[in-house]
């Protein structure tokens, strides 16, 4: 039997049941949208709407305020489709138990979302050979941890609420003297996928604390205030005390079982006058076993003409270029940085063929440096990326 999860978040009901006849295409999201519209979930989904109390955390908030209290939140999403039926302990839960060998970790293939901010995706085949599919988007410097031909268990979570369900994904490992548990995340929304202290995430400890030094906001959905809270992560165990508080935005170090683990804090916030179809919290954050990540940048290979050099967010360049040997190669790179063009010979890569990127960069912004550093991390990079500066 096939699944099919619907929930008042999608704003495409009418393309959404196409999907009915389909697998189980599930959902997960940091985002929501007004509770009055009809909405559900199914395929072509655009998911990571902004809730909209969040918009003026992002905009209005004073830089002069106490530290952290003007981050702007972070975001990130999953989608699956797949074939496992979801588990029910409980009417209000759903958990799909995704098991098997990582066959495919790239950039999507055939995408499950219109959201365009998908960009990778993970194939599982299971021992019966059905594989399922999960794409997601993350926030800069965060990867799945897992590897091609290794097995994993994605533990797929839907909580469900008044006007929809909130989601929430762990992934696991076979032990073999390791350290099974490799990633947490709740994706918020109509609450929270996880509870402080749920048995899916042990050891894991999830808090929210106040923050009365944080200026209150006009709340344009409800009425009231929107307030600024942080994140208390707690992986204490034995009597151990463990545990760091987080501000929204921000990113902490944490050891998790002997391991060092990277929390983060995408989004805490509450209102103090909840719609009637709404609780007023929005939790989101992640957990990530640190030695588990791939590398997701390497920046040996960049350089400033001849020179080795750092490139980052906010670099002046006239020109990023890369030379590659060969079509496979312009090709990968196309496939990661869409704002690479491919194939023409340029006169700094004599003998090979050469990936330019816009030619009016000026300043490498945050969606330019993304794709620098998927490059570098090909399976078969180039053996550097140049920014040119030229001087009249």
């Amino acid at each position: 039997m096939s699944y099919s999860a619907w929930s008042p978040y999608s704003p495409r009901a009418g393309h959404a049941r196409v999907g009915l006849l389909l697998s189980a295409l599930v959902i997960l999201t940091m985002g929501s949208l007004p509770a009055c519209m009809d909405r559900s979930v199914g395929g072509g989904y655009d998911a990571a709407i902004q809730p909209d109390g969040a918009a003026p955390m992002d905009a209005t908030v004073d830089p002069d305020a106490a530290p952290g209290c003007s981050n702007q939140r972070l975001h990130m999403g999953f989608v699956w489709d797949t074939n496992v039926n979801p588990t029910q302990p409980e009417p209000a839960l759903d958990v799909f138990e995704v098991a098997g060998t990582v066959v495919y970790l790239g950039p999507i293939t055939v995408p499950l979302a219109t959201n365009p901010d998908f960009d990778r995706e993970v194939q599982i085949e299971n021992a019966g050979g059905e594989r399922s599919t999960v794409q997601y988007y993350l926030p800069p410097g965060i990867a799945l941890p897992v590897q091609e031909g290794f097995p994993y268990t994605f533990w797929l979570r839907r909580r469900h609420g008044f006007e929809g369900y909130v989601a929430g994904a762990v992934i696991t490992r076979p032990t073999s003297g390791l350290v099974p548990l490799l990633f947490i995340g709740d994706t918020g929304s109509y609450g929270r996928a996880f509870f402080p202290e749920d048995p899916g995430m042990s050891p894991l400890k999830v808090y929210v604390d106040p923050r009365p030094e944080c200026p209150a906001l006009p709340n344009s959905g409800c009425g009231g205030d929107l307030l600024l809270d942080q994140l208390r992560f707690d992986s204490s165990s034995g009597g151990v005390i463990m545990d760091v508080q987080v501000a929204q935005g921000a990113t902490a170090d944490l050891m998790v079982l002997g391991n060092a683990w990277r929390v983060m804090n995408l989004a805490s916030t509450h209102i103090d006058q909840p719609c009637a179809d709404d609780p007023g919290m929005l939790v989101s954050y992640l957990a990530v076993d640190v030695a588990a990540m791939p590398q997701t940048c390497d920046p040996s290979r960049f350089y400033i003409w001849d020179t080795p050099h750092a490139i980052d967010v906010g670099t002046y360049c006239d020109s990023l270029i890369a030379c590659v040997d060969n079509q496979d190669q312009a090709a990968a790179i196309e496939s990661v940085a869409p704002d690479a063009t491919c194939g023409e010979p340029v006169s700094t890569c004599p003998g090979q063929l050469g990936c330019v990127w816009d030619a009016n960069i000026l300043e490498v912004d945050q969606n330019i440096y993304d794709q620098l550093c998927a490059v570098s991390v090909l399976a078969d990079p180039p053996d550097r990326i140049d920014c040119h500066v030229y001087f009249e």
